[in-house]
């Protein structure tokens, strides 16, 4: 209860503005109970970013594990994954941690731990059973699956982060991602479908 409250705080007051005392009040306790969870404002809101990025990212790859048509399960992953970066909190919480980042260090290695590195690592496991089962020609698993993250994203992202643009329309992340895969696999064709 604790994170989520603290995580409703620091979503609508974003991290500087957050306070403990009005955590503390949210989830109708005391200050000093808080710090016997956590140390620090710091502290807490690793903790409550770790968690929502880490539970964002495990639910969109796990098609990963029982996909067998890999275009199929590619363009699910793709739509999932452009989906999720552009969810408001997400965007709120990359905001956030590059804004804190100079401050508390820590924040952004926890974020890549929690976020991009686990999707790379989940994409990757599942690039590798296409290799393993002579589907996909892929030299490099682990650059395999960076490259078409980075196709999924596009300017997306960048442009989210700086409130250049909106959320995309499901239509603009089919298209994205349908371009994606059609760049990802001409790098690396499949051999079946």
């Amino acid at each position: 209860m604790i994170l989520q409250r603290a995580g409703e705080e620091f979503l609508a007051r974003g991290f500087a503005e957050s306070s403990m005392s009005r955590i503390s009040r949210a989830v109708g306790g005391s200050k000093s109970t808080l710090y016997v969870y956590f140390r620090s404002k710091d502290e807490l809101f690793a903790e409550f970013m770790t968690a929502e990025i880490a539970q964002r990212v495990v639910v969109t790859f796990s098609v990963a594990d029982a996909g067998e048509n890999v275009e199929a399960t590619l363009h699910t992953i793709g739509r999932r994954y452009v989906a999720m970066f552009s969810d408001e909190t997400v965007v709120a919480l990359y905001r956030s941690v590059i804004h804190e980042r100079r401050r508390f260090p820590e924040i952004g290695r926890r974020f890549m731990e929690a976020g991009p590195q686990t999707a790379r690592q989940m994409l990757a496991r599942y690039l590798a059973s296409k290799i393993v089962a002579r589907v996909l020609p892929i030299p490099a698993v682990e650059l395999a699956a960076q490259q078409f993250l980075a196709l999924c994203q596009g300017n997306l992202v960048q442009d989210l982060l700086l409130g250049a643009a909106e959320a995309p329309s499901r239509r603009e992340i089919e298209r994205q991602v349908d371009g994606a895969l059609g760049a990802f696999f001409a790098i690396y064709p499949p051999t079946t479908h």
